[in-house]
């Protein structure tokens, strides 16, 4: 058996040291060596014979001393950092909780901005200003609303686009307030939509929502520009569909708006449904072609990608409707003044 070094008076084997241990649950480890002491003080002195943990401990005074004064300042400082740290967990899991609460509630990210676009919508409407002299030629045709909103649809089917193009630049300077193209773009949504007889609000509230009417925009699948179409749909859509030749420039805004619009257009011929168009426009055809035969499960994200579309659609048709009818009134009473 290995020993240790020798003392004067006893020899103690290393495996036979008591290790620090505490009388109480919460007790500093050092009240072992300080209850030592005290029995080594009583034993010295009554005169009766030390053990030889005892022993070993008496020639080395300094242990005893050490654990008399109690811990030092960086041990004690550890120990109350410690201690505090310790419902941090706690604290972390409530913060966490807290967190999917808020995310849950807000079903998109754009929640708040769209919150405060119609603020200040409301807001444009409330004040409608004269219309302007150079105004664009007027457009009459009708609009195909949804299904789903019919019943909720302005009871005026037919949208006068006096204005409309003012509108949408609007629109694109709410939610790019530095863009200095946006009449531009709101004239090129405007001229596709009629060509393709559709709302240009709907297509307005598809590339807010697809890239917040950022031109270059680019997704991590590699769905481009406006209204992010992927380069293989707008392959298929440029060649088969338009018959045009050539690569389709994806970052440029007329082609963007017209093949995205192509696409759309030919969903809703495909399904017969505004909703399951736009579901397929975010999720693919054959994604919801599983889901509708039950092989698949629509995510809630799907559902409401498609409803926040036709939902900003039916609200910005009613905005609409209502700074033209405000701005005929104005127009009418200064036409009475005069």
């Amino acid at each position: 058996m290995a020993l240790a070094r020798k003392s004067n008076s006893a020899t103690v084997p290393r495996r036979s040291r008591p290790a620090y241990s505490a009388v109480g649950p919460h007790a500093h480890p050092g009240v072992y060596l300080a209850n030592l002491g005290r029995r080594i003080q009583k034993k010295k002195a009554v005169g009766k014979p030390l053990s030889a943990v005892e022993a070993y401990y008496a020639h080395r005074p300094h242990y005893l001393e050490r654990s008399l004064r109690g811990p030092g300042l960086a041990t004690a400082t550890l120990q109350i950092i410690l201690t505090c740290l310790r419902p941090l967990p706690l604290l972390a899991m409530v913060a966490l909780i807290v967190l999917a609460e808020a995310s849950t509630s807000a079903l998109f990210t754009g929640d708040r901005l769209e919150d405060r676009n119609n603020r200040l919508l409301e807001l444009a409407v409330a004040t409608p200003s004269a219309p302007s002299t150079d105004a664009p030629p007027t457009l009459d045709f009708d609009f195909p609303t949804s299904a789903a909103f019919a019943a909720e649809a302005s009871p005026v089917a037919t949208v006068q686009s006096t204005g409309l193009v003012e509108f949408i630049t609007g629109l694109i300077a709410v939610y790019r307030p530095f863009e200095a193209d946006a009449g531009q773009l709101a004239r090129q949504i405007v001229e596709a939509s009629h060509r393709h007889q559709i709302d240009p609000l709907y297509v307005a509230s598809v590339i807010a929502m697809e890239s917040s009417f950022r031109s270059k925009a680019l997704s991590h699948v590699g769905a481009t520009g406006l209204m992010q179409v992927m380069p293989g749909t707008a392959k298929e859509v440029h060649q088969r569909h338009l018959g045009r030749a050539g690569r389709p420039q994806l970052t440029d805004p007329a082609t963007n708006i017209d093949l995205g619009i192509s696409y759309l257009k030919r969903l809703e011929e495909q399904y017969r449904n505004r909703d399951l168009a736009l579901q397929a426009y975010n999720w693919g055809p054959a994604n919801v072609d599983k889901a509708r035969r039950g092989q698949k499960r629509t995510p809630q994200s799907v559902r409401n990608y498609s409803r926040k579309i036709l939902e900003r659609t039916l609200r910005w048709n009613k905005h609409l409707d209502r700074a033209t009818r405000h701005a005929a009134e104005l127009s009418q009473l200064l036409d009475t003044n005069v």
